[in-house]
């Protein structure tokens, strides 16, 4: 089972990296990431867009 790394720490590991280059690999939009990378709809994420964030992260580190 995947796990999901908290919202926190995605918004923290998303500040100094390419959110284009993310937003591809993850199969998000550019706008998507960069507002859950700047706050603006942390709120509104959804369980989909959260696990791909989570996985490409971790696989990343």
């Amino acid at each position: 089972m995947q796990t999901l790394l908290p919202l926190d720490d995605i918004r923290e590991a998303l500040q100094d990296r390419r959110l284009t280059v993310v937003a591809e690999k993850c199969g998000l939009s550019h706008p998507t990431v960069k507002g859950i990378a700047s706050g603006d709809g942390v709120d509104h994420i959804s369980l989909t867009t959260w696990k791909k964030l989570s996985e490409y992260l971790t696989d990343s580190v």
